[in-house]
């Protein structure tokens, strides 16, 4: 039996909206897995709009003593995508009673390229990277590369150029365990229409790629 451990974002999710692009539970990368290897120990740990480090964070302070074989992180979008607005300045916007009127104007593109706010920094990313994989020095941790649709860069501008920045710094902690996985994403339809989240090709992708890495595994257990 291997101890799993499966770290994300949103993009774990399933998604109940909008109806036209409904993922099922039962349809996503995670169900998929536990269904497949029913005999393993897999823990998922999925928060939406999460930085890396804090979702890191709650690996370390609840299961490092879980001590798990294999480790797979789908994270970083958050990090590194262009904001308008700090999250101070959000919260403010947010207890306004006409926000939303605001908040076409409030997450414009125009808007968002000329602030061009990250809610973390190249430095943090990689201080909270090499801390976690030190920490699970034993495990094998696997890094998927962020990314998201041909047509987000326009929706977040500035989210290309940001996001092969923080993908190098991940490469170069994680090696050959950094997971490229964009190109067959595009190639095979398989973000929702917000060009972020994963549809049901995009969760079979995910699916493939770890199961494959599982059974590929050198450690013996």
């Amino acid at each position: 039996m291997k101890k799993i451990i499966i770290i994300s974002d949103s993009k774990g999710f399933p998604r109940p909206f909008p109806k036209e692009n409904y993922v099922n539970y039962f349809d996503t990368y995670l169900y998929l897995l536990k269904n497949t290897f029913n005999n393993h120990e897999i823990i998922n740990l999925s928060f939406g709009n999460i930085l890396t480090k804090d979702l890191l964070n709650q690996v370390i302070g609840y299961y490092k003593d879980f001590n798990p074989d294999m480790i797979f992180i789908i994270s970083g979008v958050n990090d590194c995508r262009p904001e308008a607005f700090r999250e101070n300045e959000k919260k403010f916007f947010l207890n306004l009673f006409f926000f939303k009127y605001l908040k076409k104007i409030l997450f414009h593109p125009i808007l968002i390229r000329f602030r061009n706010i990250t809610r973390s920094n190249p430095l943090q990313f990689k201080r909270s990277l090499s801390l976690f994989k030190k920490i699970f020095s034993k495990s094998e941790i696997y890094f998927f590369e962020i990314c998201a649709g041909i047509n987000y860069d326009k929706i977040r501008p500035g989210f290309d150029k940001k996001k092969y920045i923080f993908n190098n710094i991940a490469q170069e902690i994680f090696n050959e365990n950094f997971i490229k996985v964009e190109k067959e994403l595009y190639n095979k339809n398989g973000f929702l229409p917000d060009d972020l989240h994963f549809n049901n090709n995009g969760h079979k992708i995910i699916y493939g790629q770890i199961h494959s890495l599982i059974c590929d595994s050198k450690k013996k257990y």
